[in-house]
């Protein structure tokens, strides 16, 4: 009969005897091993504290279950009393008599709930063994291997063995009492059973008592992957149920694959090509292949795969890579008039092998040359023309009758024969002793003189073969004026923007020198139009030259109503130029000349503009010229007036503008007139068409031929106020080795509103050469001049021989050096071999050259002979000249001032080669390259340069690579110096916006970096700083989340490492953060 029986001391289970079949027997057995516990207790030691609350005895060992034969390691169970005593560590998957003694402690405990006791550690029993650590506080977290949580170690062995519980409140007396009063209830029960039997089973040598149950398995092993099939068999008077035979079932472990010599996991994979390479264009085929349990799905046996790599082709000479195509041509060359593209045909390398017909093997075709004609003596290019005419001459009132006859493959059209004609003059006129011309005219007045107040009446007397019209008899006519002011329509001049006004001024100006000290020429409102003799190269000629005069003002009524429009455009306006030897005593300078309140304009325009209509590579582009603008073969663009001062062509992008090039029209031949207004332009150099798009603008200067619209000349104080530039052939204001105090206030040399125009002056706005003047630039505007808008040095001069370390000749040019100047003497590669003064100097009329003689020594100074190599920003050239260059320091435009003046889309901005200048209170916007501060040996100037100041400037949209640059990186020196760039801000630099790249003792002081997302970017540094020392950076902020950028603040590797080189302070930056706010390579 089958019984479950459970003891409990006030309602705690003492021991548990769960789904327990016992015979009458085992039960006896059980109920001695109860008292033998009791007695047992009796006698042990009792805890002075908590004692354990629930002991929990072992179950009986039923007679008739023999210990398996299986057992590997002792399990005897002895006891401390009621509780058992483990004397191994039990862990996960272990078997044995202490197994279920610890099962049955537990279950006493309440942590073991199985309701089995199996002798088997298994999950649960470690899930048992875990609750029962975390509640008496052994352990509660980790895993057994790690912390012992879950394995009967050390610890938990010793707890059990004490009978810790984690229970409060029962003694161990009064456990024992309880047992002996549940025995004699057991008792009881036994009696009433001692009339039934049961008959136990056995399975795999083991009793399996009457009603109880064990689990079998259907084998004893099973494979990785696969699970134990099981089944419970329960014992019925000595009947098993069931058939499976197994006590244990174990799953077999995981078997691995290998691969190329490569171990897979079991479950892993791999990928395996059908081969190891393919043929160029096509590609690797592959799969996966999977290791399940040893065996390695799939087929595929190549680890890895290769793509060849293709041929390229080659024909006549022509290599063309695989999958590039080149245009072939099946003639090598064609005959006039016929085309290449008839026969040609665009093949396409494909791994060594050519597309297309093979008879296309010529990678060029030429079209045959033409012949030319000759007309008189003189060759006529084919498809060029010339002019003939009818007859060599006409009489007197007859037209030359011409025809142009064209040039075609050595055939001229039409039948003219002549190449000139002449009309014979007619007989010319005599006026007031002077001759006039046939068909020529003076102005003649009715009277030599007119009272102050009153206007000269004038008439215009023209020569018609002999006889002149009208009947005025006076060649001259003066105003009498009441003081000292002299108005140019007194002497003929009108502004109307009609009448020729060049000789009313040329006498006004005239009477006005004569009259002497604070004589004004003051101009009406209106515009005044002059013809100036053109000129070229150094005989340039002015329309009004200022000699040898002091205190005299040239007014108008202000630049928006006065206006001078100059007809000449190869001609310069206004010359201050001295009278005498510049070499001796006998030279008299002009001095305090004002030019104040007019406008300057040129009609026709020096320069001509378009927009591109059509790009041919490689070198020409074809150009629509915009209503109103020159012709490119007027006279203003003959070749020899490009020579002199090497003009421009400017390329302009279609939209803000945006300068995209600059070409030498050197390298322009005469454009060719395709059709109507579109010009075909050449450019020998290919820079032009390799830049250019359909659509962007060209502007090609005329000769510059030295024709500035100010040339101020060895002249002391001059000031221009209120005056604007809308165009000049040359430079706006040119000052040249003046004195005291030159003052540009309120100038603008800018683009003429209301016009389509992208140019105002061919070259600088103005230049300051050799000036021992102070120039002050302030309150301007200056937009869309061709070259820089400020350039302020001194003109080098050569070293011509060296006697000693303070005795040597220079080069007589320029302005003359004097006593107490100071020289800087600079090397053919820009190092300074020293400075000092002058003690004595003197022309030497035999060498004509200035011999000079020093304070203090300069070493190692060096005359011509040789050639010199020079390292230059790590680029190494031939120097430009072979000796050394001589820098007047006292004529360099000494302490310049550059103030609230707007800078804005120019080719180049402030160039500085001078000492003590200030750039203050500016604004710069939309242009390229606004402020350099160096040298370049190649421009012959200096000095190099120091003590400037750049403050509290705004930048704004440069399109430049640097909005400031300082320094001369040239074989370790540097040379510029004592550099303070405070207070300025900074807004859309496309590239670096302060670069300091040799140079030393450089402050950076309050400035802050803006750069807007959208923003154009170069891969760079906002700061970039190398081959520097004695660098101070205190107050900077850089705001730029544009990516990608280099870094915030670049310090390269020719810095010295410590604050000698570079100290930084106040420094933040808003950054993406892919950008470091320092990229520091001191060191490396």
């Amino acid at each position: 009969m089958v019984r479950t029986f459970a003891l409990t001391v006030f309602g705690l289970a003492l021991f548990a005897l769960p789904a327990l079949a016992m015979t009458n027997a085992e039960l006896q057995q059980y109920i001695n091993e109860i008292n033998a516990a009791a007695r047992q207790g009796q006698t042990s030691p009792q805890p002075t504290t908590e004692a354990p609350a629930h002991p929990a005895p072992a179950a009986p060992k039923p007679a008739t279950s023999p210990t398996p034969a299986a057992q590997t390691a002792n399990t005897t169970v002895s006891y401390n009393g009621a509780c058992p005593i483990i004397t191994r560590r039990l862990t996960l998957g272990m078997r044995g008599e202490d197994v279920s003694a610890l099962q049955r402690f537990l279950t006493g405990t309440g942590d073991y709930a199985y309701g089995e006791i199996t002798g088997y550690f298994g999950l649960v029993t470690q899930q048992a063994v875990q609750r029962y650590q975390a509640r008496t506080g052994i352990v509660s977290s980790g895993t057994p291997d790690s912390t012992g949580y879950g394995a009967v170690g050390p610890t938990t062995r010793e707890s059990i063995k004490n009978c810790t519980t984690g229970s409060e409140g029962t003694s161990v007396a009064d456990q024992i009492a309880a047992l002996l009063a549940q025995v004699a209830q057991l008792q009881a029960v036994l009696a009433r059973l001692q009339g039934q039997t049961d008959r136990s089973c056995s399975f795999n040598n083991q009793s399996v008592a009457h009603g109880a149950s064990v689990t079998a398995h259907q084998s004893s092993n099973v494979s990785y992957g696969s699970q134990c099939v099981s089944q419970t068999r329960t014992c019925t008077n000595g009947v098993l149920s069931g058939s499976y035979q197994y006590a244990i079932c174990t799953v077999g472990p995981t078997t691995s694959c290998m691969f190329n010599n490569q171990t897979v996991a079991n479950g892993s994979s791999v990928t395996a090509y059908q081969s190891s390479s393919v043929p160029a264009g096509q590609s690797c085929v592959s799969q996966q292949r999977t290791c399940g349990e040893g065996a390695l799905s799939g087929t595929y046996q190549y680890a890895l795969c290769a793509v060849s790599t293709a041929s390229s082709c080659t024909q006549n000479g022509v290599e063309v890579a695989h999958g590039a195509s080149r245009t072939f041509y099946s003639r090598a060359g064609v005959s006039l008039g016929e085309s290449c593209s008839s026969y040609a045909q665009s093949r396409v390398c494909t791994n060594g092998a050519f597309s297309g017909d093979a008879s296309y093997l010529y990678g060029t075709c030429a079209v045959g040359s033409p012949t030319s004609c000759s007309f008189n003596n003189q060759q006529v290019l084919h498809g060029n023309g010339v002019t003939a005419y009818q007859s060599a001459s006409v009489s007197y009132g007859q037209m030359c009758a011409s025809q142009q006859r064209i040039c075609t493959n050595g055939t001229l059209s039409g039948t003219y024969m002549y190449a000139s004609c002449t009309p014979v003059t007619g007989a010319s006129c005599t006026f007031n002793g002077r001759t006039i011309p046939h068909a020529s005219s003076t102005i003649a007045y009715q009277a030599s003189s007119v009272p102050a107040g009153q206007t000269c009446v004038q008439q215009l007397r023209t020569c018609t073969n002999g006889t002149l019209s009208g009947s005025y008899t006076h060649a001259i006519c003066s105003v009498e004026q009441p003081s000292n002011e002299f108005r140019p329509e007194s002497y003929g001049a009108a502004a109307d923007n009609a009448t020729d006004s060049t000789v009313g001024i040329q006498r006004a100006i005239a009477a006005a020198v004569a009259r002497g000290p604070g004589s004004k020429v003051i101009f009406s409102a209106g515009a005044y139009r002059v013809s100036c003799t053109p000129g070229q190269g150094a005989n340039s000629q002015f329309c009004f030259d200022i000699q040898g005069t002091r205190d005299l003002s040239i007014e108008g009524k202000g630049s928006g109503s006065t206006h001078i429009i100059v007809t000449t455009p190869t001609s310069g306006l206004f010359s201050l130029s001295v009278t005498g030897d510049i070499f001796s005593e006998s030279l008299v300078r002009n001095e305090n000349i004002r030019f104040t309140g007019f406008s300057v304009d040129y009609d026709p325009l020096p320069y001509t503009q378009g927009t591109i209509v059509a790009v041919n590579s490689p070198n020409s582009v074809d150009v629509r010229l915009d209503t109103g603008m020159p012709l490119p073969t007027s006279a203003s663009f003959a070749p020899q007036l490009r020579s002199y001062a090497r003009p421009f062509s400017m390329l302009i992008g279609p939209s803000s503008p945006k300068l995209k090039l600059t070409v030498d029209t050197a390298f322009f031949p005469t454009p060719a007139l395709l059709s109507g207004d579109v010009w075909r332009y050449t450019d020998t150099s290919g820079k032009l068409a390799s830049q250019a798009a359909v659509g962007d603008r060209l502007v090609q200067q005329g000769g510059r031929a030295a024709s500035d619209v100010f040339t101020i000349y060895e002249t002391k104080d001059v000031t221009i106020r209120d005056v604007t530039i809308y165009a000049s052939a040359n430079l706006g204001v040119a000052v040249w080795e003046s004195y005291g105090l030159v003052r540009l206030d309120g100038v603008q040399v800018r683009i003429k509103p209301g016009t389509n125009r992208l140019l105002s002056a061919n070259s600088n706005a103005t230049m300051w050469r050799s000036n021992r003047a102070q120039p002050i630039i302030e309150n301007g505007y200056f937009e869309g001049n061709g070259d820089d808008v400020i350039d302020i040095g001194a003109n080098g001069q050569l070293v011509k021989s060296v006697l000693s370390d303070t005795r040597f000749a220079i080069e007589a040019s320029w302005l003359p050096a004097r006593v107490g100047d100071l020289l800087q003497v600079i090397s053919p590669c820009g190092a300074l071999r020293g400075e000092a003064v002058i003690s004595a100097i003197a022309l030497n009329q035999q060498t004509n050259n200035y011999d000079v003689m020093l304070a203090t020594p300069i070493p190692d100074m060096r005359s011509s002979g040789g050639t010199t190599t020079c390292t230059v920003s790590g680029t190494s050239s031939l120097a430009p000249y072979d000796s050394d260059l001589v820098i007047n320091v006292d004529t360099s435009g000494q302490n310049a001032i550059i103030r609230n003046n707007t800078f804005t889309f120019a080719r180049g901005v402030v160039l500085i080669n001078s000492i003590g200048t200030r750039i203050e209170g500016n604004r710069f916007t939309n242009y390229d390259k606004p402020i350099r501060i160096g040298y370049n040996p190649a421009w012959r100037r200096g000095p190099l340069s120091r003590n400037i100041t750049i403050d509290n400037n705004d930048f704004a949209n440069t399109n430049a690579k640097w909005p400031i640059y300082i320094g001369f990186h040239l074989a370790g020196e540097m040379p510029i110096s004592n550099i303070t760039i405070s207070n300025n801000r900074f807004r859309n630099a496309q590239s670096s916006t302060i670069t300091i790249d040799g140079a030393r003792d450089v402050t950076l002081r309050d400035n802050s970096i803006v750069n807007d997302t959208n923003w154009p970017s170069e891969f760079t540094g906002n700061v970039m700083i190398d081959h520097a020392n004695g660098i101070v950076i205190n107050g900077l902020t850089i705001t730029d989340m544009r990516k990608p950028r280099m870094t915030g603040l670049f310090l390269g590797s020719n810095i010295p490492i410590g604050n000698s080189g570079v100290t930084v302070s106040n420094f933040s930056t808003n950054l993406d953060s892919s950008t470091p706010a320092i990229l520091d390579r001191r060191g490396q």
